[in-house]
């Protein structure tokens, strides 16, 4: 059992400035409330490509966490009065949660020399609930107590109250068995970054790997086009007449020119085709059956134009 220590609330003002040029979003005219009470925030709420931002300042200034930007790594860290340590970069999607690592579905931005993140995965972080009010664009966020555990509780009946599993709780709260101790905390906000780790048991490694390999063959091809590629790859990891890993199929002989090239090394996956690989992992599947993808304007391969066609999507043929 790993103990849950508690540590003291500190607030620090932080202003953090940096020597990149901001780059300018739409302020919006939303409103937030803290355990239903009305919230000025010392700078604005942005929104961008329909997802809300708030700036990182919040978490100083409503929940008294601290926050320490490393220049040298261009890292920022948040120390969260739950104990748990946020960790990410600007402009990624990444992010370290007590040293494990994620990905949001969206990065972190800049605006007028300050950090901004997506508010749902922020008040996660804040073991709070969100909701928001699409007529109103009211966001209530409400802090949710760590679970003290009394007498006669288990890790089923504990997961059970909260609507989680078992598995769930042990991962978010470092358990490395079933024994719980009397009034120690447990922390019983999933965040939804760890949700999709954990609904399949893909690592890190090749959730990064999928989507790197989905940025490079379909970066610019329509979303359902990106789950498409996603899913001949792991269409062919379950097909015995290729071979069961994704690290094996990418890699494969003669099979995808990024891999063979070793462009894919220096890929940096983007935000969507996270969330694409993500999507696929968890069952989506457009292409069912597809083993192969070609551009019918560029291949004229008589071996493609042999198979049965699936499906076509923005500029590639998906067939098996």
């Amino acid at each position: 059992m790993i103990f849950i220590r508690k540590l003291k609330a500190v607030t620090i003002s932080l202003f953090l400035f940096f020597t990149m040029m901001s780059v300018s979003f739409a302020q919006s005219s939303h409103a937030i409330k803290i355990n239903s009470q009305e919230v000025n925030l010392s700078k604005p709420i942005v929104e961008k490509e329909s997802r809300i931002y708030v700036p990182i300042r919040i978490v100083v200034d409503e929940f008294g966490a601290t926050v320490e930007w490393k220049k040298d790594t261009k890292e920022t860290i948040i120390q969260m009065n739950s104990g748990d340590q946020i960790t990410f970069k600007l402009n990624d999607v990444s992010v370290l949660l007590n040293g494990e690592k994620y990905y949001m579905d969206a990065p972190t931005i800049i605006e007028n020399n300050h950090i901004y993140i997506p508010v749902r995965h922020l008040t996660e972080f804040l073991h709070a609930n969100f909701q928001y009010d699409v007529n109103t664009k009211q966001m209530n966020v409400s802090t949710i107590p760590l679970h003290t555990i009394i007498a006669g509780e288990t890790v089923q009946s504990i997961s059970e109250q909260y609507g989680i599993t078992i598995e769930q709780l042990k991962v978010r709260n470092n358990l490395q068995s079933d024994e719980l101790f009397i009034n120690d905390k447990l922390k019983v906000v999933i965040p939804s970054i760890m949700l999709s780790k954990l609904a399949q048991n893909f690592s890190e490694e090749e959730i990064e790997l999928l989507a790197k390999i989905i940025s490079a063959e379909a970066g610019y091809e329509p979303y359902e086009g990106q789950i498409a590629v996603g899913n001949v790859i792991l269409n062919r990891v379950n097909d015995s007449r290729f071979p069961n890993t994704i690290k094996d199929v990418i890699y494969a002989p003669n099979q995808f020119t990024p891999a063979r090239t070793g462009k894919l090394e220096t890929i940096q996956p983007s935000a969507q085709s996270i969330k694409a690989a993500q999507e696929v992992l968890s069952g989506k599947n457009v292409v069912e059956g597809a083993l192969y993808f070609f551009n019918p304007k560029v291949s004229k391969s008589g071996f493609f134009n042999s198979k049965e066609v699936v499906k076509e999507i923005g500029g590639h043929r998906f067939v098996k």
